[in-house]
């Protein structure tokens, strides 16, 4: 955790950062506190346009009702948001898409659920009805084992 709160500081003292991609996929130690500590300072950036965010396969992301953490900047009009390989669940993903939803100046979300064994095709169509109700959305994807919909 102190090496994340370390590279958390550097990543805020850049305030004219429009486009960050990170990817922390296999890493062990990531877990949910580490992902808020990511998403405070990265909400603390005014001028971040486009985020991609990689959490495969680090299973301590997810909380244990089997959601996880999700803010994102309001800034943001491009989004990626990659969970394959962890144990998130329908309801983990409806909470992650609501807070996407609030994104007023949102233009293309992609978010990836592959290999996600607590995910059902349920929880995957909810979906697209969450982000049809979005005016600023041009493209939006799902990735998962279960389904793909695009729009």
């Amino acid at each position: 955790l102190y090496a994340m709160i370390e590279y958390c500081n550097i990543i805020s003292r850049m305030q004219n950062l429009q486009v960050i991609r990170l990817d922390f996929g296999r890493c062990p130690e990531f877990n949910n506190e580490c992902s808020v500590a990511l998403q405070n300072t990265l909400c603390s950036l005014k001028k971040l346009e486009s985020l991609a965010l990689s959490f495969s396969g680090c299973s301590k992301v997810i909380i244990q009702d089997g959601k996880m953490n999700a803010n994102f900047p309001k800034t943001l009009k491009d989004l990626m948001l990659v969970v394959n390989e962890t144990g998130i669940t329908d309801e983990g993903i409806k909470e992650v898409c609501e807070h996407i939803a609030k994104l007023e100046v949102i233009q293309a979300v992609k978010l990836y659920f592959k290999k996600c064994e607590k995910l059902t095709e349920n929880g995957v169509k909810s979906l697209e009805k969450i982000f049809k109700s979005n005016k600023s959305l041009q493209r939006f994807e799902v990735h998962t084992s279960v389904l793909c919909l695009s729009s």
